[in-house]
């Protein structure tokens, strides 16, 4: 399978990520350290308010990513 015979979402990805490598790993350790946080606050709520807002917390990333896909598929003006 060739470069060319991917999705263009797949393809504007991968190229993002190659000119962005630096960019990207600093965006990945940054969510870890967000998750990890959002987990904590899950694990020993100090109250109800404060685990519906760890699970609001973990819901955010994959939404932007969902977001940032979309952006990436849309055809250039």
């Amino acid at each position: 399978m060739r470069f060319e015979d991917f999705p263009g979402v797949i393809k504007y990805l991968a190229l993002y990520v190659d000119m962005h490598s630096g960019l990207i790993s600093i965006l990945v350790a940054l969510a870890l350290l967000y998750l990890l946080f959002a987990v904590a606050l899950l694990v020993r709520p100090h109250n109800r308010l404060f685990s519906i807002g760890a699970v609001a917390l973990m819901l955010i990333p994959p939404v932007f990513l969902v977001f940032l896909l979309v952006v990436a598929g849309l055809p250039k003006a």
